[in-house]
């Protein structure tokens, strides 16, 4: 009987650690489902505000806005009377001239 006893004693051990290890991988699965919705949260506002500075780049670089800023500043587009087209070959030393 006291053999009987021990097979049970060890039965219901496992049973228990068992269980105790079923609970704790249950928890650790929930906790990594909660940080993935915490970081998929982040992500969706990180990938908003992405999205709105590059509506204000857009904005803040248009032409009429630079061309409205340059003329607070004092600045008028160039007279195209004051440009001239020079005649000449274009070539590697035409273009490492104007660098």
């Amino acid at each position: 009987m006291s053999r009987m006893r021990q097979a049970l004693l060890v039965a219901a051990v496992l049973l228990v650690a068992l269980a105790m290890g079923e609970v704790v991988l249950y928890n650790f699965r929930l906790s990594l489902a909660l940080r993935m919705e915490d970081l998929e949260t982040e992500r969706t506002a990180l990938i908003r505000e992405r999205e709105e500075l590059e509506n204000l780049k857009a904005a803040l670089l248009a032409p009429y806005r630079l061309e409205e800023a340059g003329r607070a500043l004092g600045l008028e587009p160039l007279p195209l009377s004051q440009l001239a087209l020079v005649p000449g070959e274009v070539g590697e030393d035409a273009i490492a001239s104007l660098r």
